[in-house]
């Protein structure tokens, strides 16, 4: 439960950081109409979208973008992910179904977090609140330990459906970044095939 909250307050802090920067300010005085929607009428499902990028809580921050290699893994049927540790610590990785994220449900196919208390919103993680850091060459669904995880022994990948990926993690000055990006997994899910 705490694993599946953090995960949504980093997603709604990750859009919340969107809309910030890329909203058109209200004019003072300006009158917002709101029209209802009649009660007979059939509404469409709010389809999220899934930012894909690094990004940071800290404006200053350039966007530098931070790579992230996808590998096949157990004979096909599963993903490697790695990145360059001296540039990028990751304390955090989830990945989620695409389609179901698309609809608005977060379908955790495999989360690993070394965050032990989450921070307030919209302030950078500091060291002292991490309990340790992922290794890179990760396969998706494997155990961490000492960390909080949805491990799932077997863990197999659908080959074809699309899976998003989001990494947090500290530069080499300790600056906290995200990193979300999205694949289609294939059975040889070597690159660019999984890119």
């Amino acid at each position: 439960m705490n694993q599946k909250f953090i995960l949504f307050t980093i997603v709604i802090i990750v859009l919340g950081i969107f809309l910030f920067f890329f909203s058109e300010p209200q004019e003072p005085g300006e009158d917002l109409i709101v029209t209802p929607i009649p009660q007979n009428q059939e509404t469409e499902p709010i389809l999220l979208e899934f930012l894909v990028g690094t990004f940071s809580v800290d404006q200053s921050y350039q966007n530098e973008p931070i790579e992230i290699s996808i590998q096949g893994a157990k004979n096909g049927k599963g993903a490697q992910l790695s990145w360059e540790e001296s540039q990028f610590s990751v304390y955090y990785l989830a990945v989620l179904d695409g389609e179901q994220f698309q609809k608005g449900q977060f379908e955790e196919v495999a989360f690993v977090s070394g965050v032990k208390e989450a921070p307030a919103e919209n302030e950078e993680i500091q060291q002292e609140n991490i309990l340790g850091f992922i290794s890179s060459g990760y396969v998706i669904g494997d155990e961490v330990q000492g960390l909080h995880s949805t491990a799932q022994e077997g863990l197999e990948l659908t080959v074809g459906k699309q899976y998003y990926i989001q990494l947090n993690g500290l530069l080499e000055n300790d600056k906290d970044i995200t990193v979300n990006k999205i694949f289609t997994f294939t059975s040889s899910c070597l690159p660019p095939n999984c890119q």
